[in-house]
């Protein structure tokens, strides 16, 4: 009798693992490459984007839930805005994901990566959506401090260096630090 429950419990673990299945990022698409003169460019925003939907803050994997039951989400661009109020060098990047949510990436590595971002709903990213005046006033006051960045030509704080070293080492993270994700169908 102990036997075949121990046969039993062991053919039910086979059975979930088999269950199971291994997803994998593309790797090498998740690089965002050197950043030349301090400027972001619009694919190197959507790179940091995605890194930041597995990562958050703390630049460890996210343990929500995704879709299908997967523990660790990467959520994918869909749409990207750049803003640039006076010249062809984006302020910032407003940057929508397909799962909902969206993230404000900056377009000058001499200031901190992420702006805002939300793990709900989308930012109306139309050409002539009304928003309100509070967030246009941090819209705007935001881009007088990144020509303030620029025009002064100032070196990168530390903790501003150690924020973008984060999203190079994500290529490591990713390979060495992410668990066992599994899709429990």
């Amino acid at each position: 009798m102990k036997s075949l429950l121990v046969l039993t419990r062991f053919i039910l673990f086979g059975l979930l693992l088999s269950s199971c299945q291994k997803e994998s990022f593309e790797i090498d698409t998740m690089e965002i490459g050197e950043i030349k003169s301090h400027l972001v460019s619009l694919d190197q925003a959507e790179r940091i984007a995605e890194l930041y939907s597995i990562f958050g803050n703390n630049m460890r994997p996210s343990l929500r839930m995704g879709s299908g039951g997967n523990l660790l989400q990467r959520k994918d661009v869909l749409s990207t805005f750049p803003i640039d109020f006076e010249v062809n060098n984006p302020t910032f990047y407003i940057i929508n994901y397909i799962q909902g949510g969206f993230v404000i990436v900056a377009g000058d590595d001499r200031v901190n990566p992420i702006l805002a971002h939300s793990d709900f709903g989308n930012f109306p990213i139309q050409e002539e959506a009304y928003y309100p005046g509070g967030l246009v006033a941090w819209m705007y006051s935001t881009h007088e401090r990144f020509q303030e960045v620029r025009a002064g030509n100032k070196e990168r704080h530390p903790a501003v260096v150690n924020a973008w070293e984060k999203f190079y080492d994500m290529r490591d993270l990713i390979q060495v630090r992410t668990p066992l994700i599994i899709n429990l169908k």
